[in-house]
């Protein structure tokens, strides 16, 4: 697995744990981390938004799934795409769409749960750079499961690669910069592999800084400290790069 596709694992398993976060005065964050980015020595980064909610308890044909998909689809421009069967079992009905326009993605998961009957809307859309006004995307996705009814929960998560071996005290710095500008503060840092922290070059390793803002309300606890921000670093010693993650939770 590439350490890209491991990080982003690791920032997804850590943002469920927030599920239950939510913004208690809307400010940009997205947009003060992306800043944070833009004026590190990265070689490229981009931004996730991960938006979803119930869509209803019906029960809903083949044809219909692939209209919702379809529609939501359209609805955000991208149309261009196919639609895929995913997983149906005793567990769960799954039905995916995937839509590439230049260099921004749309996935788009409708999923039944086969105990309760529930049905899902998943959207997920990677934005590159700073090509596109994050914020705005933002609202335009929480508008559109507003007009049709769904309440939602919505994770974010800004990911980018630095060209380089970085120390401890580099990623501390790093992830300071990052909290400085949202107005947080570390709470508890980590090594992924429960490690001492001593590295070189030739070997990976996984660090992970946990902090704190109250520009979000926090449900969960690291260490017995509220924590709402986590911020993630991944080395990967055959391309001398350490990918980097910042993940939070509305």
């Amino acid at each position: 697995m590439r350490r890209s596709a491991k990080i982003y694992i690791i920032a997804l398993i850590w943002g469920a744990t927030f599920i239950q976060l939510f913004f208690n005065s809307r400010v940009e964050i997205e947009e003060e981390v992306i800043q944070t980015f833009a004026a590190s020595d990265m070689s490229e980064y981009q931004t996730d938004i991960l938006i979803w909610g119930e869509y209803g308890d019906a029960s809903y044909d083949a044809h219909t799934v692939r209209n919702i998909l379809l529609n939501t689809a359209s609805a955000f421009g991208m149309t261009q795409g196919q639609v895929m069967d995913g997983r149906h079992d005793k567990t769960a009905d799954q039905t995916f769409f995937h839509a590439q326009n230049g260099d921004q993605e749309l996935s788009l998961q409708f999923v039944t749960d086969s105990d309760s009957g529930k049905s899902f809307l998943i959207t997920e859309l990677r934005l590159p750079g700073m090509e596109s006004d994050v914020a705005e995307t933002v609202r335009m996705l929480e508008n559109f499961y507003e007009d049709i009814g769904i309440e939602y929960k919505k994770g974010i998560s800004v990911q980018g690669s630095r060209p380089e071996f970085m120390h401890t005290e580099e990623m501390k710095a790093f992830a300071d910069d990052v909290l400085e500008e949202i107005d947080g503060q570390s709470v508890s840092s980590v090594y992924g592999d429960a490690a001492d922290g001593h590295r070189t070059e030739d070997v990976p390793f996984t660090y992970i800084v946990y902090g704190y803002t109250g520009e979000l309300a926090a449900d969960s606890y690291v260490n017995g400290k509220k924590s709402n921000i986590c911020i993630v670093f991944d080395y990967d010693p055959a391309e001398k790069t350490t990918d980097i993650c910042v993940r939070f939770a509305d």
